[in-house]
């Protein structure tokens, strides 16, 4: 039975209770409403408190307190045991999904973690969401985890200490392609970040930076990149004042919910198909309906902004496209196919 429906059951059983009783003392007292419904109460709840009229003298109304008590005692007995049973299911609901979700986490490989669920971390999920992107999400906090699951129960969720070794290994630091930290504290940010490294020195760390001090520490400690909010919000502040149209359209295609549009990067890994071939060849556009905005070699500043034609595809190129969201993982799967 649903929770809701279990509440509603319980609830017309209780109003039947003090109905049935607060009618029949009603009867019995002679038409006193209040002494009525309390006889009803102390009856139905057994406190034993004295009686508001005379029932030494009066067989029916004593017939009628044995009847009622025995009628109390049963759908007290119901009431609780379905209130039991509703706390017992949602607590076995939600053993049994931490259980399934611990075994999806365990699987998982190249996904990515996000420590932190408060307000930046939000964005990051939602965002994270939307790329269609493994990730699992750390939070202390039950009630953000609430939240973050009424964006999509399929989320992965740890509830638990992202500055813990034991939760970071149990998310699969180990096997991750990235961390973010999100924390509103430079220093859990920077603990992160350190074990991290120590446990994975391929995964991509990005980290929020609070406090401007914060920054070069943290790229010290191994972050790739660092994000502090007052230089971003500076920069977009200056933009939306020199650049109003170009702003625009950056945030109409980021909040548009129809079809989702994205830049996104592409990396043409060693054993890829495409790896010596004419850009040209690759017929992005026709194939994917994607645009390719630049080719950049990974690690390194080179970038070829409107690739001709006749750019030879590396090892370790970065395709960087703009396009809906769908076509740009058929794409990805497409560059990702092995030689043969």
């Amino acid at each position: 039975m649903e929770i809701r429906k279990r509440i509603y059951v319980g609830a017309m059983l209780l109003i039947c209770l003090l109905t049935i009783g607060t009618s029949g003392y009603w009867i019995i007292s002679g038409g006193n409403f209040l002494d009525s419904l309390y006889m009803t109460v102390i009856t139905a709840a057994t406190v034993g408190y004295e009686e508001t009229f005379d029932m030494k003298n009066n067989p029916g109304g004593r017939i009628f307190t044995i009847i009622f008590i025995i009628f109390s005692l049963i759908t007290v007995a119901i009431i609780t045991s379905m209130l039991a049973a509703t706390i017992l299911e949602a607590e076995l609901t939600r053993f049994m999904r931490r259980r399934k979700m611990s075994k999806e986490i365990t699987k998982l490989a190249n996904h990515y973690i996000v420590c932190g669920a408060g307000t930046t971390g939000m964005h990051i999920i939602q965002e994270m969401k939307k790329m269609m992107v493994p990730f699992v999400v750390i939070d202390l906090d039950q009630a953000q985890i609430d939240k973050t699951c009424s964006l999509d129960e399929s989320i992965l969720y740890i509830n638990g200490d992202a500055t813990e070794d034991e939760i970071l290994l149990s998310a699969g630091v180990e096997k991750a392609a990235g961390v973010i930290a999100a924390l509103p504290s430079d220093k859990d940010n920077l603990y992160i970040t350190v074990m991290t490294r120590q446990y994975n020195k391929k995964a991509r760390i990005v980290a929020l930076g609070v406090e401007d001090k914060a920054l070069s520490k943290l790229k010290t400690a191994g972050a790739d990149a660092v994000i502090a909010p007052a230089i971003i919000g500076g920069m977009r502040m200056a933009s939306e004042m020199v650049r109003p149209s170009t702003v625009k359209f950056l945030d109409t295609m980021l909040r548009q919910t129809s079809s989702i549009y994205r830049i996104e990067e592409i990396l043409v890994d060693s054993s890829s198909h495409l790896v010596g071939k004419k850009f040209g060849d690759i017929t992005f556009r026709a194939n994917f309906d994607l645009l390719v905005l630049a080719i950049m070699r990974l690690n390194t500043d080179e970038i070829i902004y409107n690739p001709p034609i006749d750019t030879i595809i590396k090892p370790d190129h970065i395709i960087v496209v703009m396009g809906e969201i769908n076509n740009i993982v058929k794409a990805r799967e497409f560059v990702s196919r092995k030689h043969g």
